[in-house]
């Protein structure tokens, strides 16, 4: 089973502290493209906790899986999908969910 506290300590790591310092001073390309890139990073890693699981905390639909889809949702032009089989198909999964397509639906 896939360690997810580790996934959580990296986001922490990974945070880019930068950022911050970027956006104080009104650059806001920075902070952008170092925050797109950390949660393109992480989200590729997360394809190694549906090996054992079709979601990403457990074999259930969860708050996990609504946190990292909406995530996907919003960077699903920018990752490599090619590259990621397991999460290509969890996000067709989570993308088919009812709740999900009526949600989408009011934007």
């Amino acid at each position: 089973m896939a360690d997810h506290g580790a996934l959580h300590r990296r986001i922490d790591d990974e945070s880019p502290p930068d950022a911050a310092r970027h956006l104080r001073r009104g650059d806001t390309t920075f902070p952008s493209w170092c925050l797109k890139n950390t949660g393109a990073r992480l989200l590729a890693q997360a394809e190694r906790f549906l090996i054992d699981a079709p979601y990403i905390a457990s074999n259930r639909f969860t708050l996990a899986d609504i946190a990292a889809y909406t995530s996907a949702f919003a960077m699903r032009q920018d990752l490599d999908w090619s590259a990621l089989p397991l999460l290509r198909a969890w996000y067709a999964r989570i993308s088919a969910r009812p709740g999900v397509v009526r949600g989408l639906a009011a934007f």
